[in-house]
């Protein structure tokens, strides 16, 4: 293992450390809030939190990291729990907790948006039916993600033979001990299938992004010209606010 590697899980722990703080100040805060106002918004954010702690955690114990060169790339362990026996259960859990995070601000700003710019349908998540068909939505694109990466990323024998000596190189790490995911682009041009299904995913998940960057206009645009009194406006812009922070926060690792 390198001194770069050995930074790499050193900053890994200490953002670790800091997510679990600043989501234990989120917290704090959110008691400040009058829980009245908060409605369904509390569940979105105690899930937030633990799920942002456990995704740092993970982060911190696997430390995954990509190595490319030209048409090929592999995604690895180098953690303190790199050893393929643990490191593949850690992978797939930050892989599937990229797209639990994503998915997961995606909700709360599309409640945010529909709280503060369309009230009128504030009663559907009041409805059992409906947070049925979110939830069995969100799991869908959850397994979906998780699918696609297993048929167009699967490291073969021949594939950890021929990029071992690469990734030897740059970071001093046996990949043939090492849990590891990885691909050869010319090779996944000759399965049209795997190209197919791993397209339709990234472009559902650009679509949440956009998603996500509509919400945050409307929601701006929606404070700056409502007619509502000073203490709502406060409300609403601390629940924005917050919104932004656990977004921030997510990204730290």
């Amino acid at each position: 293992m390198n001194s770069w590697v050995l930074l790499v899980n050193i900053t890994s722990i200490i953002c670790a450390i800091l997510s679990i703080l600043l989501n234990s100040l989120l917290l704090f805060v959110f008691f400040k809030c009058p829980a009245k106002s908060l409605s369904a918004f509390k569940y979105f954010f105690f899930l937030f939190g633990i799920v942002d702690i456990f995704f740092s955690v993970v982060q911190a114990a696997f430390v995954p990291i990509t190595v490319g060169e030209h048409t090929s790339f592999v995604f690895l362990s180098v953690g303190l729990l790199r050893s393929r026996e643990c490191g593949f259960v850690g992978l797939l859990l930050f892989i599937i907790g990229c797209i639990f995070v994503l998915l997961l601000i995606c909700n709360s700003f599309l409640y945010r948006y529909v709280v503060l710019c369309r009230p009128n349908l504030t009663h559907l998540y009041a409805r059992k039916r409906y947070v049925a068909m979110v939830v069995a939505l969100n799991s869908v694109l959850i397994l979906d993600w998780g699918y696609s990466v297993h048929r167009t990323m699967p490291a073969t024998a021949e594939f950890t033979a021929t990029f071992r000596p690469t990734v030897l190189n740059i970071v001093q790490i046996d990949i043939f001990n090492t849990a590891h995911f990885g691909f050869n682009t010319k090779d996944l041009q000759r399965r049209p299938l795997d190209i197919i299904w791993f397209s339709q995913f990234v472009i559902i998940m650009l679509l949440v992004i956009v998603t996500i960057v509509y919400c945050v206009f409307q929601i701006l645009e929606t404070l700056k010209r409502t007619v509502i009194s000073s203490n709502a406006r406060k409300l609403h812009s601390r629940m924005f606010n917050l919104l932004i922070l656990q977004v921030c926060d997510s990204a730290m690792p």
